[in-house]
This record gives structure tokens, sequence and C-alpha cells, in this order.
């Protein structure tokens, strides 16, 4: 999307200097804090063991080689700065920005190995300071067992820390998408992601993502070859100068983003795709029975997508994340803003889990703004691997926001007769891990 094709827009690409200065806008009040953020972030990654013989390291480079602890600190310095000035939000950093740090950390931690052997030794009175440790068996064998033991606390705590943040990772695979799809660590979320819409997508169409959802679209176009003359562009956060620039074009956006209200949305999968003109028309694998709502509002369809991002009418065996697409349409011009909350229920009529979208299409898409027979494509996830195992009801629900709480709309009979408030869309799901 930088179209690196006159040299301007060359050296803007390679400088970054228009994204430069969108982001390095912390102010410096917020730099302690930030900076506390940082180091804490690194403890994190490399935990109390590593850090401490960085430390001692940091100290042994110091007295032994001050040119290389002044110019690996000035690179590390350069290196927090802008992780810690580099404006995504002032509660959180943008952490991957201290990834060439750690090669500089790993240095420190190595000299604070040999470092506090030196000092082991020189205790002991094996080695004088500036005798050489030649002809010494037993001194020979103990600095040995010094830096093994070392090094072996070092590998073993980041070893530790490493099956750690797998099984966390695992575990975040059984977890929902959220409206800014961030949180994609656990693989099979990125899968899902991109499976359930990609090869759904029109040839030409431009798909706007964050750069995490992009790295993935680009694996499955890349390397899948899944619909690869998809544009994946990511750091375009201004989707009503996307569009005037791309008259006709198809656009998707991978999360919530503004949208020119103007404009009629729906979704294909976890995407939201931008219209030019309100769409009728459901597709033929979701079509069932229309289920009418009070307030105009109708379910014309529905399908399910199991972890993994397959279509499916019926949701099958013990899915790890319960992922479905409504389609609403609208009979007649709908008055009011509705809402919806799509819950799992356990066999004691409580609420497992839900999403609730104060509007449609990730709360962007308020129904007052829908146009008479539009059908609105609506996605959802719920958590239910990591659910106590057991049966459960997925329900939906629309509902109203009023002065004085909430109204539930009623689904209708046939007949035009009001029944119960929620709408089964399968009355048995096997959650939990088995």
């Amino acid at each position: 999307q930088f179209r690196p094709d006159t040299w301007d827009r060359f050296w803007d690409l390679v400088l970054a200097v228009t994204l430069s200065r969108e982001h390095l806008s912390v102010p410096t009040s917020e730099a302690v804090r930030r900076l506390v953020m940082a180091g804490q972030a690194s403890l994190d990654e490399f935990g109390v063991v590593v850090a401490g013989l960085a430390v001692a390291g940091t100290i042994a480079l110091g007295l032994r080689w001050p040119r290389v602890l002044l110019l690996s600190g000035l690179f590390l310095g350069a290196t927090v700065a802008q992780t810690t000035f580099w404006n995504v939000g002032l509660e959180r950093l943008n952490v991957v920005y201290l990834l060439p740090a750690f090669p500089v950390v790993s240095l420190a931690a190595a000299a604070g190995i040999e470092g506090v052997a030196r000092l082991v030794e020189r205790t002991a009175g094996l080695f004088p300071r500036g005798s050489a440790p030649t002809g010494n068996a037993a001194g020979l064998r103990m600095g040995l067992a010094v830096r093994v033991v070392l090094a072996a606390l070092a590998v073993g705590s980041l070893a530790w820390r490493g099956l750690d943040y797998y099984a966390r990772a695992a575990l975040a695979a059984y977890q929902p998408l959220d409206r800014f799809r961030l949180d994609l660590s656990g693989g099979v979320a990125a899968e899902r992601l991109v499976l359930s819409s990609l090869p759904r997508l029109e040839e030409n169409a431009l798909v706007l993502a964050h750069w995490e959802q992009a790295t993935a679209f680009w694996y499955y176009e890349l390397v899948d070859r899944v619909n690869p003359n998809v544009q994946i562009a990511y750091g375009l956060r201004d989707v009503a100068r996307v569009l005037s620039e791309n008259p006709g074009r198809p656009i998707y956006l991978a999360q919530a983003m503004g949208v020119p209200a103007t404009r009629p949305l729906t979704m294909v999968g976890p995407l939201v795709k931008v219209q030019d003109a309100p769409s009728g028309q459901v597709p033929l694998a979701a079509r069932g029975a229309p289920h009418q709502f009070e307030g105009g509002l109708a379910l014309v369809g529905w399908e399910f997508f199991d972890a993994h991002g397959n279509r499916s009418r019926t949701l099958r065996g013990e899915p790890a994340v319960v992922a479905v697409e409504l389609y609403w349409q609208s009979a007649a011009r709908i008055e009011r803003d509705y809402s919806v909350s799509l819950r799992l229920m356990n066999d004691k009529g409580q609420v497992a889990t839900q999403w609730d979208n104060q509007h449609p299409v990730l709360g962007l898409y308020p129904t007052s703004r829908w146009s008479a027979g539009e059908v609105v494509g609506d996605y959802y996830e719920l958590a239910c691997r990591t659910l106590p195992a057991g049966d459960y009801r997925l329900e939906l629900l629309a509902y109203e926001s009023t002065p004085g709480g909430f109204h539930n709309l009623k689904v209708l009979e046939p007949d035009g007769q009001p029944t119960a408030v929620t709408l089964v869309l399968a009355a048995s799901v096997r959650c939990g891990m088995q």
C-alpha cells in the first residue's frame, strides 16, 4: 500500500517519517511510567535468573570492556527509547520493538556467567587477579562447574518460561476473537480468522488489517496460495480516504475501525465488508426459515465455523470455539437501535459465556441505519473448550436498551403471536476439556 514507485514514496517507506510522526507522540510526563512498563516486559520475557546475570554482566563488561558496554548501551538505549515513546496507547507498549535488544541482553547474561565464575574463583583463592588458570586442575574444575551450573540455571529458566508461554498460547488458541483481533498467539485463532473469510473474498478485494492479522493473511496467500490476488494492507487507518481512493473496489476490515456513516456494512466471516449499496442476498448454504422478532427484525439464516474456519450448517462434535455468522434482514425500515446477545447456557439455565454487541457488525452498524429488505451478516464467537465440561444450549437474544434497563424482543410465531424472548440455535453443544 506504500506504492514506492517514486523517490518521495520510496524514502517515505524506508525512513518511515510519516509513521514516526504519527506514533512518536508520548508526552514526556509519561516517560518514567512507560520505562517501568518496558522493564517489566523485559523481566517477564527473561525472568529473574537471566535478568540477574545480565546485571552482573553489565558490571563485568564495564570493568573489562568498557567500550563494548558503551556501544551496547547506546544501542539498547535507542531501542528502549523507541519502545517507550512509540504511541500505541498510553496503557500498552509495542513490545516487539524490544526484540533487537535481546542479543544485547544475551551478551550481558553471558558476561554475567563469566564474571560470577571468575569472582567465585578469586574468592576461593584459586586464581589471584592477573594470574593464569593453567596448571591448577582443581581451579579449572571449580571454574567449569560454576559456569555449567549458571548456564544450566539460565537455560532452565528460559526453558521453563518458554513451556509456560506455550501452555498459555495453547489455551489462547481456544479463546474467541475479540473486536480488534490482536491476540492471535494461539495460532488456531489466526487460522480461523483467515480461512473463514479469505476464500470467500473477491480477487481484487482490499483488506485493511493490523500487522498481526496481515501476517496471518499473507502466510495463507503466499504459502498456501489461498486467493493470492486479494491485497492485504496494514497501517491504513483512515477508512474514508481508502474508500475515496478505491471507488468501486471491495473493501474489508479485519477489526473494528471508524467507517463513514453513509456506508452500509455486512460481514463475511469475521471481516467487515464496507459496501457501496445494501445487499439483499443470503448465502445459499445459510438460508433457512425466517425467525421473526418484534420490531421488524428477522433472522433469515446462519452458519457455523469450526476452530479452523470450515463452514457448516450445524455444530459438529465438541467445538473448541463456537463461531457463527448470523444473517439478519429488516422487513421494513427499522426505527430503533437493537442490540444482540449470543449466549451459551448451562444445564441450570445460567449464562456460561456470552458476547453482546450494542449494534450488529462488531458494534459498527446500528439497525436504524438499515434499509428495508437489507441482509446483514453478523459474526460472533464464544469460548467453548475452556468452559466446565458439560452440555450447553446456544441461544440468541435481541434487545433494546431503554432508560429503565432493557427490553427483550420476543420471537414471533408465523401468525405473529409472541413467544419466547430467546431463539435456540443449537439445543446441545458439548463444551469443556475432555
